[in-house]
């Protein structure tokens, strides 16, 4: 799912009233995409660098939620 899907999946399963996730695994392509949005969203600074969020797990900061790659073990 792209990144615009994942926030309308977030905004609809994690209401206000309801807790939202610390973390939320995600396939790889899904991450990508949040990766991609980011980036070209970003407020790039006159050098060209880019400010992006990363939790204690060493995932992207999405929405306030850690997103961690789901790895498949297809072994």
């Amino acid at each position: 799912m792209d990144a615009n899907e994942l926030r309308i999946k977030f905004n609809t399963e994690f209401t206000p009233l309801k807790n939202w996730p610390t973390i939320f695994e995600v396939d790889p392509e899904t991450y990508g995409f949040v990766c991609q949005e980011i980036l070209e969203t970003s407020n790039r600074s006159r050098y060209g660098t880019v400010s992006v969020s990363v939790g204690i797990n060493g995932g992207i900061m999405f929405k306030g939620v850690e997103l961690i790659l789901r790895r498949d073990n297809k072994d």
